[in-house]
């Protein structure tokens, strides 16, 4: 697929690429032949050298980190020449078994007197496994701008139909990307998949990887938070979605940006589908060995959870904050409040995934689960004003044809058009003024205390085991469970735990999602506790075939039978 054009990069545009293990077999024989110096080959040698052991030629880091940088594909085709290479440094060696990245920033634009080109500098930086800097330098080249000549165009007419590509071509590309994405076993699935179907096999190398997924408008990483957030919202791929998470590690998505996914999940989609996310995420970060430290609780007394919601809602709607919670005030103050203090001011103000990420990953679990028009449009509006670009944007929704089906992203298209439409029509204004005063929000002990008490009625559990079931990963998730669902929710009195507990066993059967399994088993148990039943949990439930249809109510009632079974005398 073709890279951008002069006119499509952006100055400060930072792109990554996939990762690559340098061998030290790698090494020495690429030292043999280009570079033979001692410490490259001799093991004695370099043991004894500055080096205290093999390190590749510093040739060798720059022709890798090239490679790199041309497989990602930026300015495939649009490239018209390489002007040169300069302030090639090396910062470190590059040692046996380092796992290497580039990461290129579009650092100046300049035009030519031709309108059809354009100079472009580029900085390539090279990074190894433990993020530091190994070899950095900067890269200039002559790109086309759109509609300009390009290395496609510039072929005659018959010598671009003899290039059509082929199935095979289409395969090829897509497992190359394939690769990157699955890294060691990656094809196993697709094996697997070609015992019964060859067919739908290549259909999913083909048109995913080798012709969506290739594509270069939009990273890599981004492609795969993409992807991950649409599994998450789908709720029951848990093994496309562990492959998926292993896939975003693998092309240099960071294990702290694959917890806070997870509470971005929580804000757009629920606790369940978070909490499930979280066992597949602890079996990743075991068989990768990944050595991972818990990502700190929030320290603040909660008292300033309203003002943080209310300066993170600002940013993402140029300061027209009652956009979202006008509509909600008159009808339920306590609801706006919550989106407020809860959704943007525990959840979606975290600063562990950066802005354009965060959006991406929202609007990718919006239009997967679909009907959230209102919400979809704001935060399409919302990541353009965090600069995610349009053609990110339209790239994802792409993306989401393969993830989460051509329905949900031709809807998503629909309205995406009619956001950018608006947009150019809009008269150039001033961000709307944000409130200077916001409430004082309640304290978190309060919370934890009233949720805990709730708790203990609902689920008769330690509240602790609740708190503390998150601790190797994100402690203020258990933490948010008590304060949120407890202490600001299920407290309330105006239902009776009884009917609470029905309520949410209805809402878990009608989700009927794998995520939704284990709450439903929970939810059974806390109704029952609460003073419900047995007749009146599977009522509930069967109120529920005209809404869902027989196969989720089966389902559900199963599950119900099971816990009911479990509380019976032996």
């Amino acid at each position: 697929m073709q890279g951008l054009f002069y006119d499509e990069l952006e100055i400060g545009a930072v792109f990554s690429t996939a990762r690559v293990t340098v061998t030290e077999t790698a090494i020495i024989d690429f030292a043999f032949e280009w570079d033979p110096q001692p410490f490259h080959v001799d093991r004695i040698a370099a043991q004894n050298s500055v080096f205290g052991g093999i390190v590749g030629s510093g040739l060798h880091t720059l022709m890798t980190s090239y490679r790199l940088y041309y497989n990602h594909g930026l300015l495939k085709d649009t490239a018209l020449a390489g002007l040169g290479f300069d302030e090639v440094r090396f910062k470190r060696p590059l040692r046996p078994n380092d796992t290497i990245q580039v990461v290129t920033t579009i650092i100046e634009k300049r035009p030519t007197r031709k309108p059809d080109r354009g100079i472009v500098c580029l900085r390539i930086e090279t990074i190894n496994q433990e993020d530091q800097l190994v070899m950095s330098m900067s890269l200039s080249a002559l790109v086309a701008t759109r509609g300009g000549l390009t290395l496609t165009n510039a072929l005659p007419r018959a010598a671009i139909a003899a290039t059509g590509e082929t199935s095979e071509q289409r395969f090829a590309r897509g497992m190359e990307v394939l690769r990157k994405i699955g890294g060691e076993g990656f094809d196993i699935p697709i094996k697997r998949l070609a015992e019964v179907s060859p067919d739908l096999a290549r259909f999913t190398v083909e048109y995913p990887y080798g012709d969506v997924i290739s594509r270069p408008g939009l990273e890599l990483r981004l492609r795969q938070i993409t992807t991950v957030s649409a599994l998450i919202a789908e709720g029951s791929v848990q093994p496309q979605l562990k492959y998926h998470m292993t896939g975003f590690l693998n092309v240099g998505g960071q294990p702290r940006e694959l917890v806070e996914i997870l509470f971005v999940a929580v804000a757009v989609l629920g606790f369940p589908a978070a909490i499930n996310a979280v066992g597949i995420v602890r079996d990743i970060f075991k068989d990768k060995k990944i050595s991972f430290e818990a990502l700190a609780p929030m320290a603040d007394d909660g008292t300033g959870r309203y003002q943080r919601g209310l300066a993170t809602l600002a940013a993402l709607t140029n300061g027209d904050t009652g956009r979202v919670t006008k509509s909600l005030q008159a009808v339920s103050p306590e609801l706006a409040r919550w989106t407020v203090e809860f959704a943007y001011g525990d959840l979606l103000s975290r600063d562990g995934l950066d802005a354009r990420a965060k959006q991406i990953a929202i609007i990718s679990m919006l239009a997967t689960v679909g009907n959230r028009e209102e919400l979809l449009r704001l935060n399409i509006e919302a990541a353009l004003n965090r600069g995610v670009k349009r053609e990110e944007i339209v790239e994802a929704l792409i993306q989401l044809s393969i993830y989460a089906g051509f329905p949900a992203s031709l809807n998503a298209f629909t309205l995406a058009n009619a956001v950018f439409k608006e947009i150019d029509q809009r008269p150039a204004s001033e961000p709307a003024a944000s409130p200077v005063s916001a409430p004082v929000s309640e304290g978190r002990k309060e919370r934890l205390d009233r949720g805990l008490a709730t708790l203990q009625k609902t689920s008769a559990a330690a509240g602790t085991a609740v708190i503390n079931g998150f601790n190797d990963l994100a402690p203020d998730i258990g933490k948010f469970i008590v304060e949120h669902s407890y202490g600001d929710i299920f407290s309330r009195p105006a239902l009776d735990l009884k009917t609470r507990e029905l309520a949410a066993c209805s809402a878990m059967a009608a989700v009927a999602t794998a995520t939704t399994v284990v709450p439903l088993r929970v939810h059974v148990n806390a109704a029952l506790t609460a003073g419900a039943t047995p007749a009146e949990v599977i009522e509930t439930l069967l109120n529920l075939i005209p809404y869902c249809g027989y196969p989720v109510v089966q389902q559900a009632v199963k599950v119900a039978d099971e816990e009911i079974a479990k509380r019976q005398p032996k």
